[in-house]
């Protein structure tokens, strides 16, 4: 089966409007995670904000009493499709992460075990702004 790129924009909607998240993931999985042909379009890229979203979240999740450190953190950046994708261990965890930046939309897969266990999943959006204390009112 050929690689179809538009498959992004398939999983982006999915991310907007699947009600369980375990299925963008699946979504992911199935059609990205080990294709050779889309693992080959992105280049590592931080994205100070996604870190820091996924570190305070999953931090909450797993309730950390301290700031969770996050061990080998790694995004790919795919910037026609303003794609991350990516993961990390925090608290000894499996932590997943996708990310749109045009839709500042993401969601955060998290293994609680390694050994069949639980998997909690997360969606968060991301707004940036110059002032942390300016953000935006809630209609």
């Amino acid at each position: 089966m050929a690689f179809d790129l538009r498959q992004l924009n398939k999983l982006k909607l999915k991310m907007t409007e699947e009600k369980q998240i375990s299925d963008v993931f699946t979504y992911f999985f199935d059609h990205f995670g080990e294709n050779e042909e889309f693992l080959k379009l992105g280049k590592p890229k931080r994205h100070e904000l996604v870190e820091q979203v996924v570190g305070k979240t999953v931090g909450n999740l797993l309730k950390l009493k301290n700031v969770a450190v996050m061990y080998n953190f790694l995004l790919i950046h795919i910037p026609e499709q303003s794609f991350y994708h990516g993961g990390c261990m925090i608290g000894g965890k499996m932590v997943m992460i996708i990310y749109f930046d045009d839709i500042q939309m993401g969601c955060i897969s998290v293994a609680m075990s390694f050994q069949g266990g639980k998997t909690q999943f997360v969606r968060f959006s991301t707004v940036a702004t110059s002032d942390p204390k300016a953000m935006p009112k809630s209609n």
